[in-house]
């Protein structure tokens, strides 16, 4: 299997081009949930298995500095270094990217947060401290919320958030607590992304654009081994 697997959707002659760059967790998700022509638009996907956080930044800033067309971005960056970055690490390139985008002004780049993967619950505290500035990133772009730690988990009565294990190929084969989506999964995260892209680059959503002190809310139950 190639290391980069791509698929794409923009027409030659479109006047912008939407992307989706990102670790393995993006590959094939757009066969899982395709565009449907009414409610989405027309996105490029790259996914590079195994890609790092500074790789994968790297390639955003090189596909903006290659088009010459407005070019909206969601950059999937984080999962494959979560164990080895600390919050300084992460906020370091944060502040890189939104530093780069200055002088593109016709280009915005989203960074959506964090999912919570079940194979990472030791580093969940992290996640959370991660999301919560991946948020106020999109917020100080004027994006609404791109809440991919919502991903492959359930609400509770009283706001507490479960992981659904399930969603997990690993759990649901018995080899491991979950680190790849299954087809269900991948299918929540591709509506999660095409509707992002739909909507989410322009902050329509009244209130979900707003800076936040409170931290993004991590799972309250750790998951469970097969």
């Amino acid at each position: 299997m190639p290391r980069i697997t791509s698929h794409f959707e923009t027409r030659e002659d479109a006047p912008m081009r939407h992307l989706v760059l990102g670790h393995s967790q993006v590959r094939y998700v757009w066969e899982h949930y395709p565009n449907d022509g009414d409610n989405s638009v027309c996105i490029d996907w790259i996914s590079v298995s195994g890609g790092h956080t500074h790789e994968l930044a790297q390639m955003i800033k090189d596909e903006i500095n290659a088009s010459s067309i407005p070019l909206y971005i969601s950059g999937l960056i984080w999962q494959n270094d979560v164990a080895t970055l600390n919050i300084d690490s992460a906020c370091a390139v944060i502040q890189d990217l939104e530093q780069f985008m200055i002088n593109r002004p016709d280009c915005k780049l989203a960074l959506p947060e964090v999912m919570y993967v079940p194979a990472l619950y030791p580093y969940w505290e992290f996640l959370s401290e991660l999301n919560t500035q991946l948020r106020n990133y999109n917020a100080r772009q004027g994006y609404s919320r791109y809440p991919l730690s919502k991903v492959a988990t359930r609400d509770c009565p009283g706001g507490e958030m479960k992981i659904r294990q399930n969603c997990w190929e690993e759990f649901n084969q018995g080899t491991g607590y979950g680190y790849h989506l299954t087809y269900d999964g991948k299918r929540i995260l591709a509506k999660f992304i095409r509707r992002f892209h739909f909507a989410g680059f322009t902050g329509i959503h009244v209130g979900q654009n707003q800076l936040h002190t409170n931290s993004v809310r991590q799972p309250v139950n750790y998951p469970r081994w097969p």
